[in-house]
């Protein structure tokens, strides 16, 4: 591996986020969903299912509470930002696909 592989991947996954959610967006949503994406108010409920089907669908596994916890913390920084629930679904994935299980194994 190369010093760039790593800057290399995490674009190739970012991508491939933003390129599923915008997808989602146009049609039917196969990921993305259960959440209005233009809102800054999350609902754990729906957040947590989010999490849950990235989880899922990235590592086949659930993720550990602890986990659900970090991700839903991101969210009030993320809207601080000026972000809304769709960048934090995008974000989501980019995190998750990003682990060093997900890489790694």
């Amino acid at each position: 591996p190369s010093a760039t592989t790593g800057l290399a991947l995490e674009r190739f996954v970012l991508q491939a986020c933003w390129h599923r959610f915008e997808r989602d967006q146009e049609g039917e949503p196969v990921v993305f969903l259960g959440l209005d994406v233009d809102s800054a108010e999350l609902d754990s409920e729906a957040g947590t299912a989010q999490v849950t089907d990235l989880y899922r669908r990235l590592l086949a596994r659930d993720p550990t509470k602890d986990e659900v916890a970090a991700l839903l913390g991101l969210h009030p920084a993320l809207v601080a930002a000026g972000g809304l629930n769709g960048e934090w679904q995008i974000l989501s994935c980019f995190t998750i696909a990003t682990t060093s299980e997900a890489l790694l194994f």
